[in-house]
């Protein structure tokens, strides 16, 4: 992001936050999304990525990934975690925090209960997802099995029933389909909720 200006430095008074500002601007007609700050701007379409290192004259840096999710038009602000930074503990150090619009500022948790509540919701997802491919299977098993014998009614029967026998064949298929697309959304979602995690929380290595 090109800088406009030489800015001089923030202080962060000890147990205080301050906002950072900027809009977005997204596109209609494809996957793009524009940042527009005070310092220029720059366009995401998730083929490249955006990386913003924050720092203050008493407090820890830290780096924030910005992913933009299209279909929801929401920016998603992950920080990557650097095991190589030297971090240093003073009580006089203020502590950097990033909050949504909508979080309290006052609603922080430590890194590491974060990681714990994560990793717990990805496991109750898979155990929904094996749950539910169970039951789908037995419907999708029933549906299978009300076609063949519709499709043999057609076969073998004669007028009106040949052609009757017609409508639940398209409403089984129907929701065969219906069944399968929905798992397979699901278990979509539930990788790219994993890769989220592991993306949130990489090791950014300093060259």
């Amino acid at each position: 992001m090109p800088p406009s200006k030489k800015r001089k430095g923030v202080t962060l008074p000890p147990g205080k936050s301050i906002e950072i500002g900027f809009t977005t601007a997204w596109r209609n007609d494809k996957d793009e999304v524009e940042i527009i700050t005070d310092d220029g701007k720059i366009v995401l379409d998730g083929k490249n990525e955006l990386i913003l290192e924050v720092s203050a004259s008493n407090a820890d840096p830290i780096k924030l990934k910005i992913v933009p999710d299209f279909k929801k038009r929401v920016l998603n602000f992950i920080e990557v975690i650097d095991v190589d930074a030297k971090q240093t503990t003073d009580e006089n150090k203020a502590k950097l925090a990033f909050v949504g619009i909508s979080t309290p500022k006052d609603n922080t948790v430590p890194i590491g209960q974060y990681l714990k509540t994560w990793d717990e919701n990805i496991e109750k997802f898979g155990k929904q997802i094996k749950d539910r491919r169970k039951s789908t299977t037995i419907l999708v098993i029933l549906n299978i099995i009300l076609i063949l014998f519709n499709l043999y009614m057609f076969i073998v029967g004669s007028w009106p029933t040949r052609y009757i026998s017609l409508i639940p064949i398209i409403i089984s298929g129907s929701l065969t389909y219906y069944l399968l697309d929905k798992h397979r959304k699901l278990i979509k979602e539930y990788e790219e909720y994993k890769d989220l995690r592991h993306e949130a929380f990489e090791i950014v290595k300093e060259k």
